[in-house]
């Protein structure tokens, strides 16, 4: 968990019932990004996947949201990103102020970029619910 601080504020808006005014998490569909990895990814993701067969996204941006919304029980609000014209509906949302900020860049080749970058650091695959699982959480 990167920040306490954002989870835990994340978490109390679930618990009082204003998860309303979360920003949605940005995913992306799972095919557009597999393609681009490269073996040894691809060799790690081919066994999650065997295991995994529901997922079809992945996570972009907002773990502090996933996870406190699942060890609350809620549902994650969530857009999908799969091309360009998604991203510029996106970049709308946070002028509308529907999305508090957007980090991800302003088109698919950057996201792809970015998705490729973590996996190389982290090439480890996990669900929500296993995150959640993996974190030792007080909720007090």
């Amino acid at each position: 968990m990167h920040s306490k601080s954002a989870f835990n504020k994340y978490l109390k808006l679930h618990k009082s019932k204003k998860s309303q005014i979360i920003s949605p998490v940005p995913l992306t569909p799972i095919n557009l990004i597999e393609n681009h990895f490269n073996d040894k990814q691809k060799q790690i993701f081919n066994s999650f996947k065997s295991t995994h067969k529901e997922v079809k996204y992945f996570l972009l941006d907002g773990s502090h949201r996933t996870t406190a919304a699942d060890v609350t029980k809620n549902k994650i609000k969530a857009i999908i990103i799969e091309n360009n014209e998604d991203i510029k509906k996106a970049l709308k949302m946070k002028e509308e102020g529907k999305i508090k900020s957007w980090r991800l860049g302003n088109n698919m080749n950057r996201i792809i970029s970015n998705l490729l970058e973590h996996f190389k650091d982290k090439p480890g695959f996990q669900t929500v619910e296993e995150k959640t699982k993996t974190i030792k959480i007080n909720q007090n």
